[in-house]
C-alpha cells in the first residue's frame, strides 16, 4: 500500500510537469495537484517512521523535514503573490489534510517519545514544542469549515450528530483530530506541569528544536484547550468515556487504522463494549452470513457484564469474522495443488453440477424468483430446459454462470401449479406434497419427523448441493421449526454425501418490502445445527440482487468437493 502512495505521488508530479509545459491550466489546479503529490509522498515516508517506532537517532530530524514539506504548498501560494487566501486556491479539504497530517504526525511522535523517560528529561523543551505545534495544527485543521447552523425547522433524529455538526465536526478525521488534541493537552499537563498560556516562541527560541514552521506567537492554555475539546464531544465527560464516545463515531475500518498507530491505541480500540455496539448496530445490515461466521445467538440476549468461560466476549474478533468485508479479506486462495487439479479437471468433460432448489420463498412471494431467473439473460443465461418432469412438482433448468460454468437447478415445488394458484387466491396454505410425517418413540415420548417422497428422494441422491429459498418478508408469519424439519429431511445423510453445500436465499419480493436480516433468519432456522457448509445470502426476487453472490459461493463449494 505504501508503494502505491509513492507511485501516485510520482504520477501526480509527472502530470504537473506536463500541465506546466502546456501553460493552460489555472494556477489553483497546479497547486492542488502539487499538494496531492506532497500528501502521497510524505504519507509513504511517515509510515516508514511509524513502522520503525520513531528511532531516536534520526526521527526528530526526519520529522522536521516532513513538516517543512507539508507546509510548502501553503507557503508557495503566499510567496507567489497571488491575491487570494490559500484556502481559495487549495480548497478547504486539502488544507485540512495538510494540517491534519502535521498534527497527527506530531501526535504519534509524542506518543512514542513520552514513554522514553531518559529522552524526555533531556529534551523537555523539544517535547513541549512538539505538543504545542501538534495541538496548534489540529486546532487549525478544525477551523477551516464553519459550523453548520441548523434552522429550527431542521430536525435530526440523532441529537449527537446535530451537535457535532453545530461544532463544525463533519467527518471521522475531525473526531480523531479532537481526540488527538485532547490527548496532547493531557500529556502537556501531565509531563510538563501546568504551563498555562505558553508562547511558541518562548520555548527555547535559541535551540534548533524548530520543526520547520514560520515564527508564531500563538499562546495555548492547554487546560482550557483540553476542556474545549471535551465539551465539543457529545455524551459523558470522563477521559475514557469521551474516548469511547468519539471512537463510536468511527467506522470499524478507521478504528483498526487507529489501532495501528501505537500500542496505546491498539489496546484502546479493542474495547469489547465498543465492538459489541458495532456488532449489534451493523449486523442487521449485513447481506450474507455463512457457517463459519454466524455469531452466537447468545450475544443478543446476554447482558454485557455476563461472562462466558470466565472471560468477556471478544466482540472485535466476532465482528471481524462475521462481517462480509472481513470474510472476503480472510478468504484464502486455493492451494497450488488444488489449482493444478482444477486445471486438469477442466480438460475433462464433466457433467454440470446439479442443485435441488426448494423452500417457501419459491411460492409465497409476489414476484417469482424462478421466472425472473429464466427471463434475465443479462444476469443468468438459460441454456437448457429438460423435458423430464418430476410428477408435476418439479423440473430441471440449466444456466450459464458468468460465461464460464454451466449448472443445473432442479426446482421442487410443494405441490402442483394448479394447487399453488388456488392456495394463493384463497390466501390459504397449500399442503406440502414433498414430505410426509413419520412418528417414532424415543424413550417414553412420541417424536415426529419428516421424510421426502420417493420422487424427491431420487433427486436428493444425485444432486451436488441444495438451494433453499426462505421467505424473509417481515410482515408474514413463518413456521421456522417446520422449515428446519423439511431442510433436515432433504439433507438426510442416508440420501447422499453429508458434506454437500447448502445455499440459503433470504428473499423478499422487491426492495420496498421490509426484510428480516439474514443473520436473524439464520438463527430462526437454527442453521448452527447443520454440519455441512452453508451460506445465507439476501436476494431481491424482482431484481435478482444478491443472487450471483450466492451462486458463485455454491459453485466454488461444489467444485471444491469434486476436485
Amino acid at each position: 500500500m505504501k508503494d502505491t502512495f509513492l507511485e501516485k505521488g510520482s504520477a501526480n508530479l509527472d502530470k504537473l510537469k506536463d500541465l506546466c509545459n502546456e501553460g493552460k491550466e489555472h494556477p489553483s489546479t497546479l497547486f492542488q495537484l502539487y499538494t496531492q503529490a506532497v500528501l502521497d509522498i510524505t504519507y509513504f515516508e511517515e509510515n516508514q517512521l511509524v513502522d520503525e517506532d520513531f528511532p531516536e537517532e534520526y526521527s526528530l530530524q526526519k520529522l522536521k523535514e516532513l513538516i517543512c514539506v507539508l507546509s510548502e504548498p501553503e507557503d508557495l501560494v503566499r510567496e507567489c503573490g497571488i491575491k487570494e487566501e490559500p484556502i481559495n486556491i487549495l480548497g478547504a479539504e486539502l488544507l485540512e489534510c495538510l494540517y491534519w497530517r502535521k498534527g497527527a504526525l506530531l501526535y504519534m511522535y509524542c506518543h512514542t517519545a513520552k514513554e522514553r523517560s531518559e529522552w524526555l528529561q533531556e529534551n523537555a523543551a523539544t517535547f513541549k514544542k512538539c505538543l504545542n505545534d501538534g495541538v496548534h495544527y489540529l486546532m487549525k485543521m478544525l477551523s477551516f469549515r464553519c459550523p453548520l447552523q441548523l434552522d429550527e425547522d431542521v430536525s435530526l433524529q440523532d441529537k449527537d450528530t446535530a451537535r457535532l455538526l453545530r461544532e463544525g465536526v463533519f467527518s471521522d478525521t475531525h473526531l480523531l483530530a479532537m481526540m488527538y488534541s485532547g490527548e496532547m493537552c493531557y500529556w502537556r499537563l501531565k509531563h510538563c506541569g501546568e504551563g498555562k498560556q505558553e508562547s511558541l516562541e518562548s520555548i527555547d527560541p535559541a535551540s534548533n528544536s524548530d520543526l520547520g514552521t514560520r515564527p508564531q506567537s500563538i499562546s495555548l492554555d492547554f487546560q482550557e484547550t483540553g476542556r474545549i475539546m471535551l465539551t465539543k464531544t457529545p455524551g459523558p465527560r470522563s477521559k475514557i468515556d469521551v474516548q469511547l464516545r468519539i471512537m463510536s463515531f468511527l467506522s470499524p475500518q478507521d478504528l483498526c487504522r487507529l489501532g495501528s498507530t501505537s500500542c496505546y491505541w491498539r489496546a484502546a480500540v479493542q474495547d469489547p463494549l465498543l465492538w459489541r455496539y458495532f456488532l449489534l448496530r451493523d449486523l442487521p445490515s449485513w447481506t450474507s452470513v455463512d457457517w463459519k461466521s454466524l455469531p452466537d445467538e447468545e450475544i443478543f440476549h446476554k447482558a454485557f457484564s455476563e461472562v462466558s468461560d470466565n472471560a468477556l466476549y471478544d466482540y472485535m474478533a466476532v465482528y471481524k469474522r462475521s462481517c462480509p468485508q472481513g470474510r472476503r479479506s480472510l478468504k484464502s486462495s486455493r492451494p497450488l495443488y488444488g489449482a493444478v487439479t482444477s486445471f486438469l479437471l477442466s480438460l475433462v468433460t464433466q457433467a454440470e453440477p446439479r442443485f435441488a432448489m426448494f423452500g417457501p420463498g419459491l411460492e409465497e412471494l409476489d414476484n417469482s424468483l424462478v421466472q425472473k431467473m429464466m427471463t434475465c439473460p443479462e444476469i443468468l443465461v438459460v441454456t437448457g430446459l429438460p423435458h423430464r418432469q418430476i410428477h408435476g412438482i418439479g423440473s430441471g433448468v440449466s444456466f450459464h454462470f458468468n460465461n464460464s460454468q454451466k449448472f443445473n437447478v432442479v426446482i421442487l415445488y410443494s405441490t402442483t401449479s394448479v394447487e399453488r394458484r388456488r392456495a394463493r387466491e384463497e390466501q390459504a396454505v397449500a399442503v406440502n406434497k414433498m414430505f410426509y410425517q413419520e412418528n417414532s418413540t424415543v424413550g417414553n415420548q412420541q417424536a415426529t419427523h419428516y421424510s421426502v417422497i420417493a420422487q424427491v428422494k431420487k433427486v436428493c441422491k444425485v444432486v451436488d448441493g441444495f438451494i433453499y429459498v426462505a421467505n424473509a418478508e417481515a410482515h408474514r408469519e413463518h413456521d421456522r421449526q417446520e422449515e428446519l424439519a423439511h431442510i433436515l429431511a432433504m439433507i438426510d445423510p442416508a440420501l447422499g454425501p453429508p458434506n454437500r453445500p447448502l445455499l440459503f436465499l433470504s428473499c423478499v419480493s422487491h426492495t420496498g418490502v421490509r426484510r428480516i436480516p439474514c443473520v436473524y433468519v439464520a438463527h430462526q432456522l437454527q442453521l448452527n445445527l447443520l454440519h455441512q457448509p452453508w451460506m445465507m445470502q439476501d436476494v431481491v426476487a424482482a431484481t435478482l440482487d444478491g443472487l450471483l453472490n450466492g451462486i458463485e459461493w455454491l459453485l466454488e463449494e461444489a467444485n471444491c468437493k469434486s476436485a
